[in-house]
């Protein structure tokens, strides 16, 4: 691919300077462009048209001077040195005078015009063209030619030794300064043009282009807003990124990747190509690059090229695509979770040979994930790929072959292979070269390997019920594929064989072929079983005399003549040999009695290599007969000695002895105990040698203090008694016997090991009470522990040396549990390195214990961890996973959990050392302790980095963990809700949670009595609702009224319940919306219900309307209200409630209406005041004077008296009936300030007199005083008092109350027959309340 890669650059590279040189080029950037100079009357056709070479010679030898002697900003100077760099630019474009050009020694003078002449003298100032003529135009020009000049590669150099490059970089740095922005981004294009052709394939000057400063400003001028800029430039980059790590390390420094990335987005063609085409070269070989241009966003638009308009861009982000999969297999699943298999398969199928090289190659990258395997198959892959093999080119032969032995990995997709025809085109296929052959050799035989189990029982239904084609496919696939043991089943079974000869029985000659390859290859698999031609075996066992007797007269007793020959015989040999010898002489034949036979017909050689068989024994098949005997031998022997070792005792137990120790333990007194814990305490201290007598009875001491120590009672007893430096001191060996003390008996080295173990045994039973861990330490029992367990290196008595390990690494793991300070002191100790040797006893039980002591020395201490992983403990605790011991695999997981919690690399390293699967394994463990060590774990790994999140459920954790949510036991469902609220952080593991069914066992956990586990199940879901595929989910179980419904213990878990609701409000919109209307308007009738309530809950207030009144979600929730199921009918009116509440950030519909006049008040000094009043008003027999013009302003009641045709409108007195003083008197005062104070005494009857003469602001402080009083026992008649009035402010409060109190409402007496006449007002309160806000249609 690198050789493409570089293939693909060059041809890119010449196209461009073809382009830049081409006359269509010229036109092109002759309007706005400053990078081509303009055409001037100098014959520049004429010139490139001289043939000679003498001529060519003297025309740039006439340039070459010109520029020699113009260097100055004279006028006439720069237009002839313009002038001269245009008419060399031009000859170079023909790459057959560049040599004519170098030799007329014109790169120099080029060289000398990439710079400024030097400032003009005063006296030549005012020579005419301003001080600075042609700026920037004989640089472009001068390095426009000098690009030209470097495409040739013997050039290179000599351009650069002219000092060319400092001044190009120079060049680049005008973008700062100039003024005249064409100019200045012409000079700038050019000089960026010569600096890549100068640097191509040329690592020397790709360094000196950074050493002389060239990348910092190629950098800045990516962000150019001149198109063609950003296009020099970025070809300039891509060069000196090739195969240069320091240029590439230089150009990520200068922050050019955020640039790229957005340049990859560019409309232009031309932009992302380049773009592309530099990320593609800082990546490669460049694994820290290549994370950075991930983190930096890179991703999705190198996707979006794979679906450009422009062929080379697709191209370009094929090849990024497989080299970002080749970086790691997280990349591989982002990339297909992104979109891009589509593309690439189209791709596949594209006109442009390059173009389906470079996908086959992105895909042959992607298909080292199998999930990516699945995929590529799923979205019609298969096909376009084995299309790709009958290719003539051999590299994309190899790349589609290379994707082919991905995507066989997966046994999923071997149907596939076998329905498309893809066994018989890997066979058929004509490869071109060898390591395309190798690939697909591997191919088929990974797909032979997947032919059993489920694979082989799909493709028997297919070869049995499927299209005919298939049937012929599956057949000849199986004859190639299938092992030799499933022949009769697939073929005599399951009638294959029939298919396979109707394909050889067919006019079709290719069908004739396939199937009479097919049987053939059938029948060299089938020699591989049996042999079919095998003589029968003989029905009397067979006697062999030996090679002795073959043609031996002695004791010979038949003489066969043969050829006139004879063969001397042995009737017993012959009689045992078969049937037709057994026939000859027991039957009736003439030869029964025969002594001389003769036999006609057989040569003499013959029938003597047949005697020879009858009677020589074979020697191959009495060695087979040895081997069978001694193989049953060894079972037998290995039999008896299990029993006997199972008989015997264990050797981690202490023979019981007739030392009455249950007497003992029943001493109940304190008394009695004290004396015998001393007594036991004085032996340990005197029976300290190896005389046998001392020795038994240490150990029956310390057999005596363990038995008591049992009984945690008893222990402090046994402390206080003195045992603990008395059993310490038996720990080590007594000091050896004098010569004269050898032979008292019990040998050398009497009950060697066993008093050891029975005073580590004791030391640990001491040690479960914490407040004697110290002391039993402080008595200088660790050094002893540890030598204890070294002692498995050279014990005999292996039994014996495992009891004493044991309880040493027992005693250990007591004296550490939970004391950080003899932790570390058994590190200092040197515990650990034996400990973790002990990790490979054969003996389970030393496994189990000492995996429990590393287990608690790694809890909390970071250096205890350190110290047991650099002691190579992983692959072993690895191992032990596997155990199909429960104790062992539970005490294993414990160990590397504690060795990854809160050790981030450790945690790296234990995934690397392959623990992963095994710990998944465990999840479907017997053993409930594992599976809760192993969830934990899982957690704890999903905690290190989304990558381990994604493989923890590719590798099948997530069945086994949902399944164990729905346990009995509590802490298994605690741990399976952990693990999965880590793994829910990663999008596509929330979608696989749900899919998998674990929605519904999260929801349930949250009906918990307890906090914790309550709050896991909690977090989970939290993790669940990011992914909106999800949301539909949640409601169509019923997961919103769960969440809102729920008890829950801990602020944090209410904490992460209001989140989470959070969370799915948010996703309510686009497609999810769209979903949850469209079952809202089709799904049964229970999901319709918990569609209308969750989105009461949850759905924007714009979109209240779209959701209630335009899609009859009203009619739901109204339908709910008015059921006679009281669950219904409290989920409705909550629902409705919440709506109310969002419908107030919209509109206000209780805002009273506007007066049809500007309202004018008078002011409380013109309340019942004579001065100017021209009306008077008589109730109950008081005067109140008024003015007309205010009460014409107040309202249209009091316009109407005095403006219609009322009598009263030319009245002086009027008299109000059927309303009292004081009630007027306050409506009076409303009308004069606008304000009043409304008190409950008066509210109502203020109502009235307020309705009655239509002042609808006294009415609606009426209405809101009255409100505040409304409770469970009045609601009914403040319903009928707002009905009375058409108080709408007051109704629609007592609509609300009625919605947020029906918990307590539906306890009253009557109610139903209060919300069934509320039914109408509360649709007409929402229809007005969701009315379109103009604000929010128009925009």
């Amino acid at each position: 691919m690198e050789a493409e890669h570089q293939r693909q650059r060059r041809k890119g590279q010449k196209r461009k300077l073809e382009e830049d040189g081409s006359n269509g080029a010229v036109a092109a950037d002759a309007s706005p462009s400053s990078m081509e100079v303009e055409t001037e009357e100098i014959g520049v056709e004429e010139i490139c048209c001289h043939r000679s070479h003498q001529s060519l010679a003297r025309e740039v030898r006439a340039q070459v001077e010109v520029l020699e002697r113009a260097f100055s900003w004279r006028l006439v100077d720069r237009t002839a040195a313009k002038r001269a760099t245009h008419v060399l630019a031009e000859l170079a474009k023909n790459e057959d005078v560049v040599n004519a050009i170098v030799e007329g020694g014109a790169v120099p003078a080029l060289v000398k015009h990439l710079q400024e002449p030097p400032p003009l003298l005063v006296r030549d100032v005012g020579s005419g063209g301003g001080d600075r003529p042609f700026e920037h135009e004989v640089e472009k020009g001068s390095a426009f030619a000098l690009g030209l000049l470097a495409v040739k590669p013997e050039h290179q150099q000599l351009i650069v030794d002219a000092g060319a490059l400092p001044l190009l970089v120079n060049l680049l740095k005008r973008h700062k300064k100039g003024s005249n922005c064409r100019a200045v981004n012409g000079v700038v294009r050019r000089a960026a043009d010569a600096i890549t052709n100068l640097a191509h394939e040329n690592s020397n000057i790709k360094t000196y282009v950074r050493y002389e400063g060239g990348i910092p400003p190629l950098v800045q001028l990516l962000e150019s807003t001149d198109l063609k800029v950003q296009r020099a430039v970025a070809g300039a980059l891509r060069t000196l990124a090739f195969k240069n790590d320091s240029n590439k390390n230089q150009i990520v420094e200068c922050k050019a990747l955020p640039t790229l990335i957005l340049m990859l987005c560019s409309e232009d063609p031309a932009i992302h190509y380049e773009a592309v085409g530099v990320i593609g070269n800082l990546v490669h070989s460049s694994p820290n690059i290549k994370k950075e241009v991930l983190t930096e966003g890179a991703l999705q638009p190198v996707i979006g090229l794979l679906s450009s308009c422009c062929t080379e861009s697709q191209r370009e982000a094929a090849l990024l695509l497989g080299q970002f999969a080749s970086a790691d297999s997280e990349c591989k699943v982002h990339i297909v979770q992104r979109g891009a298999l589509r593309p690439l398969i189209e791709m596949l199928q594209s006109l442009d040979f390059q173009l389906k090289e470079m996908s086959a190659f992105a895909l042959g990258r992607l298909a080292q994930d199998s999930h990516n395997q699945a995929g590529i198959v799923f979205n019609g892959g298969l096909v376009p790929l084995l299309k790709l093999l009958d290719s003539k080119n051999g590299s994309l032969q190899h790349n589609a072959a290379f994707a082919l032995y991905g995507i066989a990995e997966n046994e999923d997709n071997v149907v596939d292979f076998v329905k498309v025809g893809g066994v018989q085109r890997l066979q058929d296929g004509e490869f071109i070269v060898q390591a395309t052959k190798d690939c697909i050799a591997k191919t088929l035989k990974r797909l032979e390997e997947k032919i059993n189990g489920r694979v082989l029982r799909h493709l028997l239904y297919l070869m049995r019920v499927g299209e005919k084609s298939f049937q012929r496919r599956v057949a000849l696939a199986l004859a190639h594929l299938c092992p030799p043991e499933e022949q009769r089943r697939i073929f005599i079974d399951n009638n294959g064989m029939d298919i396979l000869l109707e394909l050889v029985g067919s006019t079709n000659l290719k069908q004739q072929q396939d199937g009479s390859f097919a049987l053939y290859k059938m029948a060299n698999k089938a020699k591989m079983l049996s042999s079919v031609d095998a003589a029968p075996p003989s029905p009397t066992p067979q006697v062999y005399l030996g090679e002795q007797y073959v043609n031996n007269s002695t004791l010979s007793d038949v003489t066969f003549l043969v050829e006139g020959k004879c063969f001397f015989a042995h009737r017993i040999a012959l009689l045992a040999s078969s049937d037709a010898f057994r026939a000859m002489f027991d039957g009736g034949y003439r030869e029964k009695d025969a002594r001389d036979i003769e036999i006609p017909n057989i040569r003499w050689e013959i029938f003597e290599l047949m005697m020879r068989f009858r009677i020589d024994p074979m020697e191959a098949e009495h060695q087979r007969q040895r081997r069978k005997g001694q193989k049953r031998k060894l079972e037998e022997d290995g039999s008896n000695g299990a029993v006997a070792a199972d008989a015997s005792p264990s050797s981690m137990e202490v023979e019981t002895e007739e030392i009455g120790v249950e007497e003992i333990c029943c001493h109940r007194s304190h008394q009695s105990l004290a004396r015998e814990v001393r007594a036991q305490v004085e032996v340990l201290e005197r029976a300290f040698s190896w005389r046998l007598v001392d020795r038994t009875a240490a150990k029956r001491a310390t057999h005596v203090l363990a038995e008591l120590a049992k009984n945690e009672d008893v222990v402090n007893a046994i402390v206080e008694g003195g045992a603990v430096p008395a059993l310490v001191k038996h720990l080590q060996e007594p000091p050896p016997l004098l010569v004269r003390d050898v032979g008292s008996g019990g040998g050398d080295r009497p009950f060697e090991h066993e008093v050891e173990k029975g005073s580590a045994f004791a030391l640990g039973l001491l040690a479960v009470k914490p407040e004697h861990q110290q002391l039993i330490v402080d008595a200088g029992a660790l050094p002893l522990l540890v030598n204890l367990l070294k002692r498995h290196k050279k014990g005999s008595n292996c039994r014996a040396v495992n009891g004493v390990v044991r309880r040493a690494a027992d005693a250990i793991t007591n004296l550490a549990h939970e004391n950080s300070n003899i932790k570390t002191y058994v590190r200092y100790e040197g515990g650990i390195p034996p400990l973790v040797q002990l990790l490979e006893s054969t003996d389970l039980k030393v496994q189990r214990a000492v995996a429990g002591a590393l287990r608690t020395l790694a809890f909390k201490n970071d250096s205890n961890k350190n110290q047991i992983v650099e002691c190579k403990a992983l692959p072993t605790l690895i191992l032990m996973l596997c155990s199909e011991d429960p104790a062992i695999h539970y005490e294993a997981v414990g160990v590397i959990g504690n060795l990854v919690h809160s050790s981030p690399n450790i945690k790296k390293e234990v995934l690397t050392e392959g623990a992963l699967q095994p710990v998944i394994g465990l999840l479907s463990s017997c053993c409930t302790e594992s599976q809760r060590e192993a969830a934990l774990l899982l957690g704890q790994f999903a905690s290190a980095d989304s990558e381990c999140k994604v493989h923890i459920v590719q590798r099948g954790a997530l069945r086994p963990l949902i399944e164990m949510l729905q346990s009995l036991d509590f802490q298994l469902k605690e741990m399976s809700a952990f693990a999965l609220g880590r793994l829910a952080q990663d999008s596509h593991n929330q979608a696989g949670i749900v899919f998998n069914g674990g929605l519904v066992p999260l929801l349930k956990l949250l009906d918990s009595k307890n906090g914790s586990l309550q709050h896991n199940a909690a977090f989970a879901l939290y993790g669940i609702a990011e992914n909106e595929d999800n949301v539909v989910d949640f409601v169509k179980v019923g997961g919103v009224q769960r969440l809102q419904d729920g008890e829950f213990i801990v602020q944090a878990t209410k904490d992460c319940i209001a989140k989470t609701l959070k969370r799915l409000e948010e996703k309510i919109n686009g497609r999810v919306l769209r979903h949850l209307l469209y079952l809202m308007r089709v799904g049964e009738k229970s999901f319709q219900r918990r569609v209308a309530l969750a989105l009461a809950h949850l759905c924007p207030p714009e979109e209240q309307r779209r959701i209630f009144i335009d899609n009859n979600g009203m009619d739901i929730l109204l339908e709910l209200v008015g059921s006679t199921n009281l669950k219904q009918q409290q989920d409705g009116s909550f629902a409705l409630y919440k709506m109310a509440n969002k419908a107030k950030m919209l509109s206000s519909v209780d805002a009273a209406p506007p007066s049809p006049t500007p309202q004018v008040y008078l002011g409380e000094q013109y309340v019942n005041n004579s001065t100017l009043s021209d009306v008077t008003f008589l109730v109950e027999g008081k005067c109140f004077f008024a003015h007309r013009i205010a009460l014409l302003a107040s309202s249209d009641a009091f316009r109407a008296m005095f403006d219609g045709g009322y009598r009263e409108k030319d009245a002086r007195d009027i008299e109000i009936p059927n309303i009292r003083w004081e009630i007027f008197e306050l409506m009076m005062r409303f009308i004069y300030t606008g304000s009043v104070e409304v008190t409950n005494m008066v509210a109502q009857d203020l109502l009235r007199a307020a309705d009655q003469y239509l002042l609808e602001g006294l009415k609606r402080l009426c209405e809101y005083s009255i409100a505040q009083d409304i409770s469970i026992d009045n609601i009914s008649s403040m319903y009928e008092l707002s009905e009375a009035f058409n108080a709408m402010s007051l109704r629609q409060n007592c609509i609300l109350f009625i919605l947020e109190q029906f918990d307590k409402l539906s306890i009253v007496p009557g109610y139903c027959h209060l919300i069934q006449r509320i039914i109408p007002d509360i649709r007409s309160y929402f229809d007005k309340a969701l009315k379109p806000n103009p604000s929010i249609t128009q925009s």
